[in-house]
């Protein structure tokens, strides 16, 4: 515990400027320690060492969509758009060569690619990083009881952030069933939670090398306004990241609730995606979107 004459000499500028002033603070503070010239703060500086890391560290999983979304606008007259979420570790950048690609098959939609907040993510040590929502575990064989723990308040924050883009794109003059939302990976888990569960009714729904999130009540969370808005699900089966049993079987939960779809098995592909799938998934939305309403 800090004694009342070390806390009433904290630098000011710590005290007033807020979490990003602690970044200067501790690498000043870091720096100097290694030059071995702190003279009055070194005792408080090793003390609150750990604390200091533990509010940066804290500080960039808060910045909740700190990161604007990658744009890219309709080089016709836009008619149509198409949110997409990356995977675990990914940023909305890191889609954007495959969402031009899409553009220059589909001119009248904009392609946007949200970031997501970074976090602590268990699954991998407690790393941060840009994630959806928090992954406790993942097993090779499909959890069908559903007994795995899921971070349900961080997939539902997720949603409404993905929510939030679909109402901007409705008050610019786009409507709901011009909207397709789709991702790779932990974003086709947010999709799949999005779209079905959406009060308005969609275009469609894009699942890539994801699963089905609440798979054992997803039946109840389904809004009738989306029950037969139409899914693209594709998977590798090489997938070692996550199962091909995963993606197969959550479409076939999906299928049972009536909702619409085509399920694509990509041969010999691991967890990432090809040209023939980037082909599908173009056709699927040329096919949901096309250019005159």
């Amino acid at each position: 515990m800090l004694g009342k004459s070390e806390a009433q000499s904290l630098p000011l500028p710590l005290l007033l400027l807020g979490l990003d002033s602690v970044y200067c603070y501790l690498f000043v503070c870091t720096l100097m320690l290694c030059l071995n010239r702190i003279s009055r703060f070194s005792t408080l500086t090793k003390q609150l060492f750990p604390i200091l890391l533990l509010v940066s560290q804290r500080t960039l999983f808060t910045r909740a969509m700190s990161t604007p979304p990658i744009v890219l606008k309709a080089t016709k007259p836009h008619t149509a758009s198409v949110i997409f979420c990356h995977g675990l570790g990914d940023t909305g950048e890191g889609w954007s060569d495959t969402a031009e690609e899409l553009q220059r098959q589909t001119p009248w939609i904009k392609y946007i690619l949200p970031t997501a907040r970074s976090m602590p993510v268990s699954i991998n040590g407690g790393h941060i990083m840009p994630s959806w929502y928090d992954i406790y575990e993942l097993s090779s064989s499909f959890d069908i009881a559903q007994t795995r723990e899921e971070d349900t308040a961080g997939l539902e924050d997720a949603r409404k952030t993905i929510t939030g883009l679909i109402e901007q794109e409705v008050k610019s003059g786009i409507p709901e069933n011009r909207i397709i939302v789709g991702g790779f990976s932990q974003g086709a888990v947010v999709s799949l939670f999005t779209v079905y569960q959406h009060e308005k009714p969609l275009a469609g729904a894009i699942a890539l090398s994801g699963y089905l999130p609440a798979h054992k009540n997803f039946a109840s969370l389904v809004h009738p306004a989306n029950r037969n808005t139409p899914l693209f699900m594709a998977h590798g089966d090489s997938d070692q990241v996550v199962a091909y049993e995963w993606g197969s079987e959550s479409f076939r939960i999906i299928k049972a609730a009536g909702i619409p779809g085509e399920f694509i098995t990509i041969r010999r592909m691991g967890h990432s995606a090809t040209q023939a799938e980037i082909s599908s998934v173009a056709a699927f939305i040329t096919k949901q979107l096309p250019e005159k309403p």
